[in-house]
This record gives structure tokens, C-alpha cells and sequence, in this order.
């Protein structure tokens, strides 16, 4: 027992002793920056979500400066750094830069060959869905592999991101159609990066955002679905079109009761307040006296019977 337990307290010691396999003279080759701690621990275990906005030089040095400037937190997992921003913002010439740098990353510098050939063949299927499907449908594919193959493990493992997803290729396709924001080219940016005409637009629900909000709020998709499915409709006639023409200063008067002598009131009874006034020369038998009185028209009959 007294050997065993020596030897488990040398081995707790050789992982902890970072100058284990110390040589004089060696370094790094792969002249990679290093992440900041949370970051590095998913990326070597990659069990999290990790956004391609990361995979950015100054991006990492920055997070890197942020990070140093914080306190640690006592909760553990926690981003400490600075937060990374949408992928909804990427260039398609973005994209494929970040992604290059994430596959040298997780080659490279944290060893994960057989996972890092794996996605590179998942991101040149991405490009080859872009070519039949135009650059959003794939971009949409994309993030929904690369979030379930790495937030969902097999076995305690990461998928394999090679494989190809009908159903998310599905779901990429049915959202594109239903928002109408695809575009059937080769190499397209996204309509919601930055600058061009959806930036202020939701690519999940394809409402335009409040105001002050856009892709990286956090609270923003729960706001959006509730503006656009949860709350009742507004059917309240717009106050801009009603005044629309009217000139200023002018106050429309406000009908109380339909008129006695409208189209729609005609022969319902109803009678003019003043109907009966009866001046000086006044004459009941006016209209009997004023039939009596008119010619009689002659017709074609009576030319031909002599009347």
C-alpha cells in the first residue's frame, strides 16, 4: 500500500511539474498565440461551441489583453475575456479565413488530427452546398454541424463533422426559403454582415430588430419571437395615413348622426325636424292640382287607334 501511494503522489507530481519535459534550447514551432483560458480548455477538450469570430489574430491578442485586466471569477467555465461576436457578421472572405485558421489550431497546435481532417472536409462540402444552394442556405448548414458535433458528444467524443446532415441541410433550406434571403451564387456575402441591406435584420426570424439591439444581444431572439409570435396583433389604423393631406390647423368636424336624407335612410320614416313648417302660402292640394294640370303625353298607340 505504502508503494502505491508513492507511486501515485510522483505521477500527481510529473503532471503538475510543467518543467517535466523541459529541453534547453527547444520552442514552439507552430507560432500560434495562445487562447485565454476558457477557450484553450474547450478547445482541447472541444466540447463547446466555438464561433468562428474567435479564430481571428487580433481578436485573440485582444481577448488576451481584456482577459489579463479582469478578476478571476469565482465561478469556474466563465468567459473572462472579451465576447465573441456573431458569426452572422462574416464576409464570405472572413469565413474562410477563420476557418483555415481554426482547422491549423485544432491540428496544429492542439493535436486533434484526426477531428481537424475531419473538418476540413465538412467546411469543403460547406463550399460546395454554396455553389447548388447559394452562400446562406450553406452558412446555416454549417454552424448547425459544427454546434452538434461539438456540444453533443458520442461517448463522451466529438462527432465527426464529415458526415453529411440531411436534416440540417433541410432545416437550412426551409429557412432560407421561408425568410427569403438566399441568393443562388457561388461566392456571396451574407446579406446580414455587416454593411450590407439585412444587418439589422434577425437571420433566425427574419424580423428587423429593436432599436439598440442586433446580432450579438444576448436577450434577442427570446425578444424578437415574442414581438413577432407571442403578442396580439396591432390592428389600430395608422394616425400618419389618417392625417395624411389634412391641412395644419384644420379640425375635421365630427358627423354624430347620419343625415335624414341619405341614400341609405331613405323611406325609413324619418323626417326633417322643421318638415312641419307651413308658411303664408301654404297649399295643401299643391301637388293633387299640379298632376291634374300637366299634359298628357301622346304615344304610338294613339296615333294608331285616332286618339
Amino acid at each position: 500500500m505504502g508503494k502505491d501511494n508513492k507511486k501515485a503522489k510522483n505521477s500527481s507530481n510529473d503532471e503538475i511539474n510543467p518543467l517535466k519535459n523541459y529541453k534547453k534550447g527547444e520552442t514552439s514551432r507552430s507560432g500560434l498565440r495562445g487562447f485565454t483560458e476558457f477557450w484553450d480548455t474547450h478547445l482541447k477538450k472541444l466540447d463547446y461551441h466555438l464561433p468562428l469570430t474567435i479564430f481571428n489574430k487580433e481578436w485573440i491578442e485582444l481577448d488576451t489583453m481584456v482577459a489579463g485586466g479582469n478578476t478571476t471569477s469565482k465561478k469556474k467555465d466563465r468567459i473572462t475575456g472579451q465576447i465573441p461576436k456573431s458569426e452572422w457578421w462574416l464576409s464570405f472572405v472572413e469565413w474562410t479565413r477563420a476557418r483555415q485558421l481554426m482547422v491549423k489550431y485544432i491540428k496544429s497546435h492542439y493535436k486533434h488530427e484526426d477531428f481537424g481532417n475531419d473538418l476540413e472536409e465538412h467546411f469543403e462540402y460547406v463550399q460546395q452546398l454554396s455553389v447548388r444552394h447559394g452562400w446562406v442556405t450553406a452558412f446555416r448548414y454549417d454552424i448547425a454541424v459544427r454546434t452538434d458535433v461539438l456540444c453533443n458528444h458520442v461517448n463522451g467524443a466529438p462527432g465527426d463533422p464529415s458526415v453529411k446532415r440531411v436534416e440540417f441541410l433541410e432545416d437550412a433550406l426551409a429557412r432560407t426559403n421561408l425568410l427569403r434571403d438566399g441568393r443562388i451564387m457561388k461566392y456571396d456575402n451574407l446579406a446580414y454582415a455587416k454593411g450590407h441591406e439585412k444587418e439589422k435584420f434577425s437571420p433566425i426570424t427574419g424580423n428587423r430588430y429593436p432599436q439598440g439591439k442586433n446580432h450579438n444581444s444576448t436577450d434577442l431572439e427570446v425578444e424578437v419571437e415574442e414581438v413577432a409570435y407571442l403578442k396580439v396583433p396591432n390592428v389600430q389604423r395608422d394616425n400618419k395615413l389618417k392625417n395624411k393631406g389634412r391641412r395644419q390647423g384644420y379640425n375635421k368636424p365630427v358627423r354624430r348622426s347620419p343625415s335624414p336624407y341619405s341614400k341609405e335612410e331613405k323611406g325609413k320614416g324619418f323626417q326633417h325636424p322643421n318638415s312641419n313648417y307651413k308658411g303664408k302660402n301654404y297649399d295643401e292640394n299643391y301637388q293633387a292640382n299640379k298632376e291634374k294640370n300637366l299634359p298628357v303625353q301622346s304615344s304610338s298607340k294613339d296615333k294608331i287607334f285616332g286618339r
